[in-house]
């Protein structure tokens, strides 16, 4: 299950590295409710890892999750530009911080005692089987909030292609080009962990249908800032587990597949490959 760990770094650090101090040029219709939604139930989580998340059954969660199943409602018909990329990447990183305190409940177990000092590399099958345990226990909330970050960020790509378009070159800076590989890093993990999640047991048929249909829908946007030898990882996934995969996933996979065997290179593909 280690295939559907959510990424803590996905969007929330880019917001600063790529794209500072812009100013929102527009107000989403369902963008204030959506985010106070997410900041209750990030309240509610605590410290990530030490106080226990909240259940899917919580009234808070419950509400988030609506408005997360809504997302045209957040957005409504509203023309976005690069002047709204930091904010929606910003409303997109929430869902990514709280999968993360799901996916990441109760790892203070896992501390040595006091006056010991932790092995990092002893430790991490350790946090791959605890978070592939919370996926399957919080699956309810941690793959709805999965499909609305990506279906958000396939709103906030096109921003960034434009950002990053029209940038100076003696601004492209280190720092910002290397914000833009954690990305790609960063949606390919998502694409992958989406295609896998529709053979593997432990995640419901609902769940399973979820993932990869919001993958399906995404797929196109997703693969144009991809390298074309990362886009054929992607493609050969989803071609390996579709003839596993239940009869109603397998259009999605077909889908993804023909996406990201795209071999163009335009917009951010052929920025910084």
């Amino acid at each position: 299950m280690h295939h559907l760990r959510p990424k803590r770094a996905l969007l929330l650090t880019l917001v600063l590295v790529l794209a500072p101090g812009l100013a929102a040029a527009t107000e989403l219709p369902g963008g204030p409710a959506f985010l106070k939604a997410a900041d209750d139930v990030i309240a509610a989580q605590g410290e990530a890892g030490v106080s226990p998340p909240p259940p899917i059954t919580d009234p808070r969660v419950q509400t988030l999750l609506a408005r997360a199943a809504n997302i045209e409602a957040i957005f409504g018909n509203v023309k976005l530009t690069a002047a709204d990329l930091g904010p929606v990447m910003d409303l997109c990183g929430k869902t990514n911080q709280i999968t993360v305190g799901y996916a990441l409940a109760n790892i203070a177990s896992l501390k040595p005692p006091a006056g010991q000092t932790a092995d990092p590399e002893a430790l991490k099958p350790r946090v791959i089987e605890l978070q592939s345990r919370n996926v399957i226990a919080y699956q309810d909330a941690i793959v709805p909030m999965g499909a609305f970050s990506a279906r958000c960020m396939m709103r906030a790509l096109p921003l960034l292609t434009e950002f990053m378009r029209t940038l100076p070159a003696e601004q492209r800076t280190p720092v910002r080009m290397g914000g833009l590989r954690q990305m790609r890093g960063g949606v390919a993990n998502m694409m992958v962990g989406a295609i896998t999640s529709s053979i593997q047991t432990g995640i419901s048929a609902a769940n399973r249908h979820l993932a990869v249909s919001a993958a399906a829908d995404v797929a196109s946007t997703f693969a144009a800032i991809l390298p074309v030898a990362d886009r054929k990882v992607i493609q050969q996934t989803a071609v390996r587990v579709r003839p596993s995969a239940a009869a109603a996933d397998q259009p999605s996979l077909d889908t993804i597949a023909r996406a990201f065997a795209d071999e163009r290179c335009e917009g951010l593909c052929a920025l910084g490959s």
